[in-house]
């Protein structure tokens, strides 16, 4: 059994990137056709949308038509919107619940 030829690390490093060359051009070349394809920025997707859609594919069922999307998208919007008015009331560090815990005593 003959032994094994010893490559360092330079050599490894050389044919990795010789290698990874043409992958890198590939990818590129794709990415560049298609910003050249896209005219317009694409626009992210809202809060409300990304939440229907994550709803849309954790229950999919055919009876969840556009009418019933509607009713959910409202009461989303409402979620997202109560949501953001209580992120901006103003906290201080000191600020608690009004109300008090106290231990049952069975007397």
């Amino acid at each position: 059994m003959p032994a094994p030829e010893i490559v360092n690390r330079r050599v490894f490093a050389k044919v990795a990137a010789a290698g990874a060359v043409p992958v890198i051009a590939a990818l590129t070349s794709g990415a560049a056709e298609a910003q050249e394809q896209q005219t317009e920025p694409a626009r992210p997707p809202s809060p409300a949308d990304r939440l229907l859609e994550l709803v849309q594919q954790k229950y999919p069922d055919k009876r969840l038509d556009a009418a019933g999307l509607a009713e959910i998208r409202e009461d989303v919007d409402g979620l997202l919107a109560r949501s953001a008015r209580l992120g901006a009331f103003p906290l201080t560090n000191g600020d608690e619940p009004g109300f008090v815990v106290r231990a049952f005593r069975k007397d």
